[in-house]
């Protein structure tokens, strides 16, 4: 049996060029190859299944523009057999998720999602489904992160509550198996680790098909001491897993199961259904995405152990806009890179596509160091900043992590009290940021992060890379010589 598997695909209904220089992904080279695969399975007498791990809309403006319907009319063509609902898939309020399982072919799954006033499944998820391929009955059981609420803003996630992996996992997978499942496997949108533990603790769930955390697993990871294979791609649709499930022909028993990746390219055809979907929505979104907003004289990059080049672009224009003094963002929520040349509005769009916007609140120069000082605690916690700099060591034991802080150019006070902006994600906790929550004088200022980037693009165009970084790993035997931050007494 043949189980093609995307997760992560956030809308990216284009190809792109990858490093190579080749053009990659896009809905139209996916969905192409995706119906090869299952014209080789039909022929070779074999079972197929086409299965999406979540977070399929958000993220483009022909996703986001079109609330999802776009790539969703794409999957419906494709006849996808589940579709696990991902955390970016309740960005437009579960209203609009309500409405895509509604016009979805393919059911939405998810089994570890209730509603908090009856205790039941919302009534647009299922927690499994069971599926026959070439007489082989299969339960697909859905599972979502159970740190949902906090990667997600609170009003999308109102009366919603997320049990947790495991205990969802063998629940719903017994249901499938007294459904008449002969075999079940996971469809995840939990993020790798999390997939590896359920890996070592559901080893009657043979084969996990994840997503959420955009790890590339080329030949997919086995955990070694129950056998189960997890697979997952890197997302954005550049590449889809292929995985191969060998079952006993005449008792259906599991034999074995492999992965690898395929990627999808222009080059080795496109597909006409895919390509009319797209047509029907281009003219309005590039009418809207086409408006110059500026010139870029070098790219604008997310790379560096300490601060980033966009990072820095995108906290000027929060602190700008506000007023304040400081200016925090997640760097995971900058969603791409600007290249040199024009930057159109749909370039600008892709680094800010969530809608979020500027909150401003007062933190003491205490709070300030203990947000940097645990920002190192794992990669999506990290933060860039605007107004900060910081000298840190990573390697230091938590509490010491940061060696020297300035704001404005003159050392952090402690017992200061100082004007602090961020995006309404961060400002609830998100990622972890514990510390936000406990801001004062808070004001959502109702300004979206994407507006304030573009009148700080036009303002200071052409564009030039700010080369100065504000986050400074120090060298761990100079560290001696670096000024301590100051702390209160």
């Amino acid at each position: 049996m043949v189980v093609i598997h995307t997760n992560d695909l956030h809308g990216q209904v284009l190809p792109r060029k990858n490093g190579l220089g080749e053009v990659v992904g896009g809905f139209s080279a996916i969905a192409a190859r995706v119906r090869r695969e299952r014209a080789e399975a039909e022929r070779a007498g074999d079972g197929f299944l086409l299965l999406d791990a979540g977070d399929f809309f958000q993220g483009t403006p022909e996703g986001d523009l079109t609330h999802g319907v776009l790539p969703l009319e794409v999957m419906n063509s494709l006849r996808y057999d589940a579709i696990e609902v991902g955390n970016h898939e309740f960005d437009q309020g579960q209203e609009n998720l309500r409405a895509l399982a509604a016009k979805s072919a393919s059911p939405f799954l998810c089994a570890n999602l209730y509603e908090e006033a009856t205790g039941k499944r919302p009534e647009y998820v299922r927690p499994f489904v069971v599926v026959e391929a070439r007489g082989v009955r299969i339960g697909i059981v859905g599972l979502l992160t159970s740190g949902l609420k906090q990667v997600c803003l609170e009003k999308n996630t109102v009366g919603l509550v997320v049990r947790t992996e495991a205990e969802a996992l063998v629940a719903a997978a017994a249901e499938a198996r007294a459904a008449g499942a002969e075999v079940v496997v996971a469809l995840t949108h939990c993020g790798y680790d999390v997939e590896q533990v359920l890996a070592a603790k559901v080893p009657d769930v043979p084969v996990i098909f994840g997503g959420h955390s955009h790890t590339s697993l080329p030949e997919g990871w086995r955990e070694p001491s129950t056998g189960v294979l997890v697979c997952q791609n890197g997302g954005g649709g550049l590449s889809l897993t292929r995985a191969v499930l060998e079952f006993d022909s005449a008792t259906h028993e599991l034999l074995g199961a492999w992965a690898g990746h395929v990627i999808a390219r222009d080059a080795d055809g496109r597909d006409a259904e895919a390509d009319a979907i797209q047509a029907r929505y281009a003219p309005e979104i590039e009418k809207v995405m086409s408006e110059p907003v500026c010139e870029v004289s070098a790219a604008f990059t997310r790379e560096g152990e300490g601060s980033s080049t966009l990072g820095n672009l995108v906290c000027d224009a929060m602190r700008e806009a506000a007023g304040a003094d400081i200016a925090l963002h997640n760097r995971t929520g900058i969603r791409a890179d600007l290249p040199a040349g024009t930057a159109r509005l749909r370039e600008m769009y892709q680094l800010s596509p969530f809608g979020n916007t500027i909150v401003t609140m007062e933190l003491t120069g205490a709070e300030v160091l203990e947000l940097v000082d645990g920002m190192f605690q794992e990669p999506r916690m990290f933060l860039e900043t605007s107004g900060l700099a910081v000298d840190f060591d990573r390697m230091a034991p938590a509490g010491k992590r940061v060696v020297s802080a300035s704001v404005g150019g003159e050392p952090i006070r402690a017992d200061r009290a100082y004007k602090v902006a961020t995006n309404n994600f961060l400002a609830r906790g998100g990622d972890g940021h514990e510390v936000f929550t406990r801001g004062r004088n808070v004001r959502d200022t109702q300004v979206i992060l994407l507006d304030a980037q573009i009148a700080l693009a036009r303002a200071r165009s052409p564009l030039k890379p700010d080369p100065a970084p504000r986050l400074r790993p120090v060298i761990r035997q100079n560290r001696r010589n670096a000024r301590p931050a100051r702390r209160a007494a």
